[in-house]
């Protein structure tokens, strides 16, 4: 068979895309049809710790380190060539692995913290699940001196003993580990055949005895791509099961046998720096034209002017010892340049609806100038999506709540939309992904706040609404085509609050287990009015407040049946109630006393509110970003 030409820009657009958020829903970005091969063994005898495998060395080594690099000592202390395949019996995992001290002292459930290779696997598409559950992650030891293999996994449905087949041996140095994940474990026959596609993520974990305690040194971890996806399974690599892997030269795609390339994602001061030794030959292009600018070769530095070109296209070949030759491709962005660019576009007599967008870039500009020139990759997406638009793209299929980038600068009413957490353009902070605060504008006066949020799928956006709306009260629901949800509330502007800010005199603080993140302190009338189910007293409970409750009707509660409730809670007195809450749990107050409408809708995983003081014009506004035109 020969090898497949897979253009490695779609691939690395692919896994750039693929870290968006998990969801079951048609706004999933679909897997491109170039992934990286997944090769097959043909009479393959798996457990044969003495036959080779003809399949390609994935290394890891000190550019694959996530954790303890300076606890580091060089290759022998820990390092791995990885081999990764599918037979007809299932998907094969072969470790040579080197480690001067070998320690797999825990039990099973403990493995992950010594010596230990973590193999997770999970559906290529979202919302797909295996007869194990989404994802499966299986912790090996090394294999002991008789070559028994100890393993633990975690999956939602605990797999067949069968299904997981190990072997191993030591080795002077280190082990070697080989694992069978048959096909049986993923209930899924098709896999078994050619084009079909599975997620794999890898963890090489090391602890030595010099780690004792924790305390002084960090027990290393080295993964497949050099990137601690463990969490987020749109971001582990997604392989396509090919034939038989065939050593020949050839424009094949590397991108999961290659570190991450070490440059810059923008560009300062109009020149790209490449700093050496790199063991990659670099092509250095503009990406308007074409145009070669710079051979770069693996063992020079470089500076490259590039003062006037606003996109630069970098080809990067790193050397195979198998005589394979590839290439990955990657876009840099010159600030500088883009940056006079859409100043002037901002400043000239353009189009108002111009000026808001190109002001939109220059926004994403300042954000990558301060977070290390760009190096976190949302900067770009979002950067790159605001020059889509600008350039007049629809761009609506963006992921997330990019695809409300589409609404910017319509000339009707002018709309900006800023990215980060909070309900105001100035509370913003791009550092919280999730939530973006869009505005429109009647001249040089906003005049509507719309937030928005998107959550990872549609059970998650409806229990976010259900903790939204946990303290307010539900004036009614609305119905609009194509919303999920719809409601009109009223309720207070809250504010953060001390833990220990409570004036037990004049204020009673209320819990709701519809929003277990959140402890809310109002005064006495407030708190009735949403209608709670009963109170429960500390011992410094005010008289004055417990016979005022009980005036009102309400009942005294044990903290078995406040426990046992989903309404509203009111507590009288301090106790846990003025101390520090537990991590995720924040306490909130009445930021003006004064009580205001809202709409909230949900479409899917995405939230919307808006203010509900003018519903029709909330009403109209929910239907302009339903349809996001």
């Amino acid at each position: 068979m020969t090898l497949k030409k897979l253009p490695s820009i779609l691939l690395t657009m692919a896994l750039l895309l693929g870290g968006g958020l998990w969801s079951r829903h048609a706004d999933a970005t679909p897997l491109p049809s170039a992934l990286p091969p997944l090769f097959a063994l043909t009479n393959c005898v798996w457990n044969d710790l003495d036959a080779e495998w003809a399949l390609p060395v994935i290394d890891l080594d000190g550019d694959t380190l996530i954790i303890g690099g300076d606890t580091w000592l060089g290759p022998e202390d820990l390092s791995a060539r990885l081999q990764i395949g599918w037979c007809e019996e299932g998907v094969l995992v072969r470790a040579c692995v080197k480690d001067t001290e070998v320690v797999a002292d825990l039990p099973e459930e403990q493995l992950w913290k010594r010596d230990a290779l973590e193999i997770m696997v999970a559906p290529a598409t979202a919302g797909e699940l295996f007869d194990f559950g989404p994802s499966l992650q299986l912790v090996c030891a090394p294999p002991d001196p008789g070559g028994a293999v100890r393993h633990n996994s975690y999956s939602q449905r605990p797999p067949e003993p069968e299904a997981i087949r190990l072997a191993g041996r030591r080795v002077p140095g280190g082990y070697e580990l080989r694992a069978l994940l048959r096909w049986a474990l993923f209930g899924k026959e098709s896999l078994l055949r050619e084009g079909d596609a599975i997620r794999i993520h890898i963890h090489l974990d090391d602890y030595d005895s010099r780690d004792a305690g924790g305390e002084t040194m960090q027990p290393r971890v080295m993964t497949i791509n050099g990137i601690d996806h463990r969490g987020d399974l749109a971001k582990w690599y997604a392989f396509r099961l090919e034939g038989p892997f065939v050593p020949e030269t050839g424009d094949y795609d590397l991108t999961p046998y290659c570190h991450p390339l070490p440059f810059p994602r923008l560009v300062a001061d109009d020149h790209l720096r490449l700093a050496a030794p790199i063991p990659v030959r670099y092509e250095v292009l503009d990406a308007a034209t074409g145009e070669l600018l710079a051979e770069v070769p693996a063992t020079k530095a470089a500076v490259i002017p590039c003062s006037d070109r606003p996109k630069l296209l970098l080809i990067a070949r790193p050397p195979r010892a198998d005589g394979l030759v590839g290439h990955l491709t990657g876009q840099v962005s010159n600030r500088s340049a883009l940056a006079r660019q859409i100043g002037r576009l901002a400043t000239d007599d353009a189009a108002p609806d111009r000026q808001v967008q190109a002001l939109g870039v220059l926004s994403a500009l300042e954000w990558s100038k301060a977070i290390n020139q760009g190096t976190n990759p949302r900067c770009e997406e979002e950067l790159n999506w605001r020059l889509r638009r600008l350039a007049g793209e629809d761009v609506s299929e963006a992921p997330g709540l990019l695809r409300f980038l589409n609404l910017m600068g319509d000339s009707d009413g002018l709309v900006t939309i800023a990215f980060g957490r909070g309900s105001s353009a100035v509370a913003l902070s791009r550092d919280v992904p999730g939530r973006a605060t869009l505005t429109v504008s009647w001249g040089t006066l906003p005049v509507i706040y719309t937030e928005l949020r998107v959550y990872p799928d549609d059970a998650a956006a409806a229990a976010m609404l259900v903790e939204l709306l946990a303290f307010k009260s539900r004036i009614e629901a609305r119905e609009l085509p194509g919303f999920d949800e719809l409601w009109l509330a009223r309720g207070h502007l809250l504010g953060d609050a001390l833990p220990w800010d409570l004036d037990l005199e004049r204020l009673v603080t209320v819990t709701c287990a519809r929003n277990p993140h959140s402890i809310v302190r109002l005064v006495p009338e407030d708190a009735l009015a949403l209608d709670p189910v009963g109170f429960t007293c500390l011992p410094d409970a005010p008289l004055a407040m417990v016979e005022r409750l009980a005036a009102a009707g309400l009942r005294e509660l044990s903290e078995e049946e406040a426990a046992a409730t989903d309404g509203h809670v009111i507590r009288l007195g301090s106790g846990p109630y003025a101390e520090a809450l537990p991590r995720g749990v924040t306490y909130f107050h009445s930021l003006n006393g004064v009580e205001t409408e809202r709409f909230y809708g949900r479409i899917g995983r995405f939230i919307f509110a808006t203010g509900g003081y003018l519903p029709e014009n909330g009403l109209e506004l929910f239907s302009v970003l339903r349809e996001n035109r």
